[in-house]
This record gives structure tokens, C-alpha cells and sequence, in this order.
């Protein structure tokens, strides 16, 4: 069901829908942007936030939306990342207190992969300056970082 009445099975418009339905909804249509039937259609999570959030706001809870958001992060786990010095990382977690520096696992050449340092970017002068899609990255780079082997996602418990 969505809010706009353009929803599946009963076209339930607004508060029609019961609470948990609008948070399923969400749930439901960021998995479908990720996992897409067609591949050509298939979204990194990043790019599904950002799809949800511009363009679902006339179908989905906006508070679920942001929900979402906060959970999963601005850049949620998986994300290759460029930085301002130029470096390419992962997102291995993000820091729920500053949602637009998450911890980066870093691409180093120079290290062994198993060894490649993590830093939280809320600590460095260091910003995101973009998002790379894992299939235009260099083959060594998606090989060190291994995007698909280390998605992983926790959430921490808020201080009351």
C-alpha cells in the first residue's frame, strides 16, 4: 500500500494504512531498488536512499523514510567512497552521530589487504566527495576492497 492510493492489493490512501504496513513499505521498496529483478535496473543502496528520498516522498511515511535513513546511514555500509585526498574506501559502519562520516575501510597498495587500515572520518579532515559504483572501479581496487564480501549492518542502542 502506498500513501498516495497507488498501492497494492487494497489502494488504501494515507491513514487508511496501518503503521506497520507504511514501515514494510519502505522496507520493502529500498530492497526491491537493490535487488531489482532486472539487473540493469539494480541500485547500490546509496543510490536507492537517495532514489527513495527525492522521489518517494509522495508514497512512503516521510518519518520512515528518514527512519531508514538514519538506520542505514547517508552512505550505508557497502558504499565505495572517494575522498578529498584523492583515496578510494569502502564504508565498513556507520556513526550515527554524524551520519556523513561514516568509518571507511581505506584502499592502501601498499598495505596487505587483510591489514588495510579503517578510519572514522568524523576524526580527519577528510569529507566524502563521491560515490563510486563497485563496476567502475579498477579491478585491483574491487578486489582489495571486496565490496559485496563486507556489507554488513548493526545498529547501536540510543542513550535515553
Amino acid at each position: 500500500e502506498l500513501l498516495d492510493g497507488s498501492g497494492y492489493p487494497n489502494g488504501l490512501k494515507g491513514e487508511e494504512i496501518d503503521a506497520i504496513t507504511q514501515i514494510v513499505s519502505v522496507a520493502n521498496a529500498f530492497d526491491n531498488l537493490c535487488h531489482h529483478q532486472n539487473p540493469a535496473e539494480k541500485k547500490i543502496p546509496y543510490t536507492a536512499l537517495s532514489y527513495l528520498y527525492k522521489k518517494g516522498k509522495q508514497h512512503y511515511n516521510n518519518e520512515n523514510l528518514n527512519i531508514l535513513i538514519k538506520y542505514m546511514g547517508v552512505y550505508p555500509p557497502g558504499t565505495v567512497v572517494k575522498l578529498s585526498n584523492d583515496m578510494v574506501g569502502l564504508v565498513v559502519s556507520i556513526n550515527s552521530g554524524s551520519l556523513l562520516n561514516p568509518n571507511v575501510l581505506m584502499y592502501d597498495p601498499t598495505v596487505p589487504k587483510l591489514q588495510a587500515p579503517i578510519i572514522a572520518l568524523e576524526n580527519k579532515d577528510l569529507k566524502i566527495e563521491s560515490v563510486i559504483h563497485p563496476e567502475r572501479l579498477p579491478e585491483e581496487i574491487r578486489e582489495y576492497l571486496n565490496p559485496r564480501a563486507r556489507i554488513s549492518y548493526y545498529f547501536e542502542e540510543q542513550a535515553n
